[in-house]
């Protein structure tokens, strides 16, 4: 199948899905800190280094702080890959409730998903629809090596509307520590301070 989108289109297409006015939208986040190996919640061993390529948290208790990964493809051949390597998404799965490829309409065939996944394909106009819907998973709380990898991405000029949102994640979990670091790098940040 010959596209003429690339990963950035696919990106900016299910960025638009994921409103900042209730969604937290990061591109290309490391699942955690430092280099080489970190310890991942019972995982053992984790590539530290190992990024997902776009993660969105909704904003709203009411919506449980739904979170969503997505792994983009825009050939054919890296996606076939990509299923023979599922560790390679266990990370993403694990920090997310449901999980997305994300492709150029037509790309992926809806009945080569395995089942933990979901699917949304971009149109060549570069609009998103989702093409199979990603079960729902319970996941934990976020480690704090991947709290801090988003915080990371957003003082390098990421997504604002994080305050409300790390303020509330944080609170619920009684991390008043956290809580106000996050509060004061944001605020900071945005010239609040």
């Amino acid at each position: 199948m010959k596209t003429n989108l690339r990963a950035v289109d696919v990106l900016r297409a299910i960025a638009k899905r994921h409103p900042s006015d209730r969604w937290v939208f990061v591109p290309e986040v490391r699942v955690g800190t430092g280099y080489n190996y970190g310890l991942g919640p019972g995982l053992g061993r984790v590539n530290v280094e190992q990024r997902i390529d776009a993660w969105a948290a909704h904003c709203w208790p009411s919506q449980q702080h739904a979170r969503y990964a997505y792994e983009i493809k825009v050939a054919r051949a890296d996606f076939l890959h990509e299923l023979k390597k599922p560790l390679k998404r266990a990370a993403a799965l694990r920090l997310s409730n449901r999980f997305y490829f994300a492709a150029p309409a037509g790309l992926i065939k809806k009945d080569e998903l395995p089942e933990e996944c979901g699917l949304v394909e971009v149109s060549e106009a570069g609009r998103a629809r989702v093409a199979v819907e990603a079960i729902w998973r319970d996941c934990g709380d976020m480690e704090p090596g991947f709290v801090i990898s988003i915080l990371r991405k957003q003082g390098a000029g990421g997504t604002r509307r994080l305050t409300g949102f790390w303020t509330c994640w944080c609170g619920q979990r009684n991390f008043n520590t956290l809580v106000c670091v996050c509060t004061r790098v944001l605020s900071e940040r945005d010239g609040r301070l």
